[in-house]
């Protein structure tokens, strides 16, 4: 319960326990923002860090989405296109920055998985990691900093859209797990 409390994803009130929190959709817009930024960065230090064999083994992660997306194979996809965002983040060998993207990364999960579902999104998510990994293993940063801070922002801007289509009256966004 601590975890989820420090993540975000629950609020504790005095007296009344334990409740799961509330984003409205300007600040989730505001939580992608950041995440695009950051994730960007990681991106640009992974491509400069990245070892041989960290490369591989992004480059294997990748096909190995590819191969759950062919089979349709929901649930796998998402975590191993999770997984490529946390290798991505590991790949940038900086302590801080680690922890700081993956604290604000856990808000985001229940976001991230629901906007795949958006038609021919969990496609072009695919294709975004194919290039954003082609960038990191060639060592091209600044590329891999823009593919991958656009990627993150047109996940929130997705998740915006269908939001603002689907349900115009809903002022309050529960965290699903």
């Amino acid at each position: 319960m601590l975890q989820l409390i420090q993540s975000g994803l629950v609020e504790k009130r005095p007296r009344q326990g334990a409740i799961v929190a509330q984003i409205d959709l300007s600040d989730m817009i505001r939580l992608f923002e950041v995440m695009s930024e950051l994730e960007g960065i990681c991106a640009k230090f992974a491509a400069r860090r990245m070892t041989p064999k960290e490369r591989s083994a992004l480059r294997k992660l990748h096909e190995a989405s590819e191969a759950a997306y062919q089979a349709d194979k929901h649930d796998e996809y998402y975590h191993l296109s999770r997984k490529f965002h946390l290798m991505v983040i590991e790949g940038t060998h900086n302590h801080e920055l680690i922890e700081t993207t993956n604290r604000l990364g856990i808000k985001l999960v229940p976001y991230r998985r629901f906007q795949l579902s958006y038609p021919g999104r969990s496609e072009n998510n695919l294709r975004d990691h194919e290039f954003i990994m082609e960038a990191i293993c060639a060592g091209e940063y600044e590329k891999a900093a823009d593919l991958f801070r656009k990627h993150t922002n047109v996940q929130g801007d997705v998740l915006a859209e269908y939001i603002a289509l689907g349900d115009r009256d809903a002022g309050k966004l529960r965290s699903a797990g």
